[in-house]
């Protein structure tokens, strides 16, 4: 707990540069991400195993509904109103 607002400040200070170099981290991990997706996708490969570690790369898919058109449209063919988004899942262990 902080004794006074010298202390208070400091602590302030860290913080904004903590979210900073959070910030940065977070850039490069998602530069090194993009970097292994790419080299996988280029190779054509899922699954890469290796002396330490596995990596998988998978396509998400998801699916949901406009509620708004749903109202609207309530008893017609809901494909029109589908919401389809797909995104690449990496994972390390």
């Amino acid at each position: 707990m902080c004794k006074d607002n010298k202390e208070f400040a400091e602590l302030v200070q860290e913080y904004r540069s903590l979210k900073a170099l959070q910030k940065e981290l977070s850039a490069q991990i998602t530069s090194v991400q993009t970097e292994i997706l790419t080299y996988m996708k280029d190779q054509n490969v899922h699954d890469i195993i290796g002396p330490d570690f596995s990596a998988k790369w998978t396509i998400c898919t998801s699916t949901s509904y406009s509620k708004d058109k749903l109202e609207m449209l309530l008893g017609s063919d809901l494909s029109s109103v589908q919401i389809h988004k797909s995104y690449d899942r990496l994972t390390i262990s």
